[in-house]
């Protein structure tokens, strides 16, 4: 998703009012690719590397219109919900870590691993969104952290891109980037999933109006870490996280 955006410059050069309209189709475009290229154990003939080729990028927005979609597949029920936890660290010397865990569904399958009293996860189908998501923004010669994100929910990775857009690209404060209506495409059903309308309708998009989606934890380190330690640290409102940092050793 996050490639696809920055292909061309294409989400900076987007005017603002019709970002959230890229982002639903470029969402919806990358899961209805995945559902090709990839079968349902997860494995596939591609390496990763192909996927990130101009090539690739440019034949998965090849009909995009900015202004608005032409046709809607046919209405399919929605995917269950699927909740899950987060942990988001980062350490002075700029070791980070950003992880996600699941049960995939409410309680899992259900059931109970023998002699452990531990609920079994329902196996996820890896062509779907993800309930968990995590990212970091690590400058691979001097390894300085600059930018880390969690999230948690069926709208993990679109929550996730939304808020890093906001932080990194917009260069919007924390605050300011949680606090941005958040939305979701996960191709199918074909509907954006939005806690704001934000003009979708009227491009032509199917909209599922939610009070909250998904929740991310970040942290930004704007200097990057080791190198300065002016850091921000936010949990996400909607949900009853835990921001702390500690300056002992």
């Amino acid at each position: 998703i996050w490639a696809a955006l920055e292909a061309g410059e294409r989400y900076d050069d987007t005017p603002a009012d019709a970002r959230d309209h890229l982002l639903a189709e470029v969402s919806r475009r990358v899961y209805d690719a995945r559902r090709e290229w990839m079968r349902s154990d997860g494995s596939t003939d591609l390496v990763s590397s192909e996927l990130l080729t101009p090539q690739r990028l440019q034949a998965l927005m090849r009909g995009y219109d900015p202004d608005g979609r032409d046709a809607l597949a046919p209405p399919s029920p929605s995917q269950p919900e699927a909740g899950g936890a987060m942990i988001l660290a980062v350490d002075r010397d700029g070791q980070a870590v950003a992880c996600g865990f699941t049960m995939n569904s409410p309680f899992g399958q259900r059931q109970v691993a023998p002699g452990t009293g531990i609920l079994l996860a329902t196996p996820p189908d890896p062509r779907e969104p993800a309930a968990v998501s995590a990212m970091l923004l690590v400058n691979p010669n001097t390894r300085n952290v600059y930018f880390g994100a969690a999230a948690a929910g069926n709208a993990a990775s679109g929550a996730i891109v939304k808020l890093a857009l906001a932080s990194l690209v917009e260069d919007l404060s924390l605050t300011l980037a949680q606090a941005r209506p958040r939305l979701h495409h996960g191709g199918t059903p074909d509907e954006v999933i939005a806690e704001a309308e934000e003009g979708l309708s009227a491009r032509g998009h199917r909209v599922r109006a939610v009070e909250r989606l998904g929740r991310v934890a970040a942290f930004s380190c704007p200097e990057g870490l080791p190198r300065s330690n002016r850091c921000d640290f936010k949990t996400d409102p909607r949900g009853f996280g835990l921001a702390a940092a500690a300056d002992e050793q």
